[in-house]
């Protein structure tokens, strides 16, 4: 009984999920509903479908990324997107992608911060509207926001440079 009931859910997740981002909720999930993905060239180094929004979003993001760093810059996504420093081919100076997991109380931020004033990066990239933001995260920007201009907008992304 128990291995019935394993391959019905595999079924069930493999025709009802399989290709299918979690941004439809459980209801969403439940009613069937299918959210658009598509190909995006102008993203070469990945071969999966994004979602619409994203393969208009995305490459003018990378597009600017590389416009205004070199290479062997750095820049710091927060606080969650560690695809971007893949699709921009920069790195992340830090050693953790989800800030809300690497800074959790006020020591964290000490820490983050001490590093931070070492480290550099050329752009700070924030998704205003991702889930994860943190009073942490609007600390940040106050701290290092005196160090950074605002240079561009993009759909949910604020983007920052360094000067």
């Amino acid at each position: 009984m128990a291995f019935g009931l394993v391959v019905y859910c595999v079924i069930l997740g493999v025709f009802s999920h399989a290709g299918q981002p979690a941004l439809r909720g459980i209801k969403g999930i439940l009613r069937g509903e299918r959210l658009t993905l598509v190909d995006s060239p102008e993203l070469p180094r990945i071969g999966v479908k994004i979602l619409e929004s994203e393969a208009e979003v995305y490459p003018r993001l990378i597009s600017l990324i590389q416009e205004m760093t070199e290479a062997e810059d750095s820049i710091f996504v927060f606080p969650n997107n560690p695809e971007i420093y893949f699709l921009a081919d920069r790195r992340n100076p830090f050693r953790f992608h989800l800030m809300p997991m690497a800074i959790q109380n006020r020591g964290d931020l000490k820490i983050f911060l001490n590093a931070f004033e070492s480290k550099k990066p050329l752009l700070l990239i924030h998704n205003r509207k991702d889930k994860y933001n943190t009073g942490a995260t609007k600390e940040i920007l106050s701290v290092i926001g005196r160090k950074y201009k605002l240079v561009e907008k993009i759909d949910d992304f604020d983007i920052y440079r360094r000067g």
